[in-house]
């Protein structure tokens, strides 16, 4: 198999990184916005059973509608996420065509720019599905009346008050690892450069030479 120099290639930075956030959005996603939905019918007929039905309907909405936005957005994230090893063996003949590596490598780094931002699409909206999720169920569980002796009927709303709080928790701290550990080797792009990029690509998708390695057509 041929060799090729790793210095010019993007990586995302833990490398297993691009394979935790295609699991969030084709794994855990579409499995939670269907238990999201699920409950929403469910919970239809039982509107004057719970003590905040409209809250709770809003919040499940906006969680199987984050989570199912979060599902779309890794379609998108992971199309452009490839490395140096796909190029070698999409083309062996890498290490002898300096042009074709050239191409290559550009398309790359502009693939992992994109990647780069739509992963963050990935994670936003699974972070305000999870949460959504915690609220609903949190509304859910509180006594639809006030009575006396109540008590532990407020543990389980307030477990789920705790979930959430650690939810918020582990989000900023993932945040921070994620900047203070970030060794990527091309810095992301702001948001509007990558909203010309993205348009650039796709005026120019229909005038490309079909055989240009850079389209991964054949």
């Amino acid at each position: 198999m041929a060799q090729t120099d790793s210095s010019d290639w993007s990586r995302p930075s833990p490398l297993g990184h691009g394979e935790s956030i295609r699991d969030m959005g084709n794994v855990a996603s579409p499995l939670l916005a269907g238990f999201s939905l699920a409950a929403i019918v469910g919970l239809l007929g039982k509107r004057d059973e719970l003590r905040f039905p409209d809250e709770t309907m809003i919040f499940l909405a906006l969680a199987a509608c984050s989570l199912i936005g979060s599902l779309q957005f890794s379609f998108n994230a992971r199309m452009n996420l490839w490395s140096a090893a796909d190029a070698t063996n999409w083309s062996p003949e890498l290490d002898t065509d300096n042009s074709l590596k050239e191409d290559l490598i550009e398309a790359q780094n502009d693939g992992y720019r994109n990647w780069w931002w739509w992963k963050k699409f990935v994670q936003s909206s699974y972070n305000i599905g999870i949460v959504s999720i915690f609220v609903s169920l949190g509304l859910i569980l509180v006594p639809a009346e006030d009575k006396e002796d109540q008590c532990e009927l407020w543990i389980a709303p307030s477990i789920a008050g705790l979930a959430i709080l650690m939810q918020l928790i582990w989000m900023a701290l993932a945040w921070k690892m994620r900047h203070r550990d970030q060794t990527e080797s091309v810095k992301p792009m702001k948001f509007w450069d990558w909203i010309k990029v993205c348009k650039d690509m796709r005026q120019s998708d229909s005038t490309r030479n079909p055989t240009n390695p850079t389209t991964g057509r054949q």
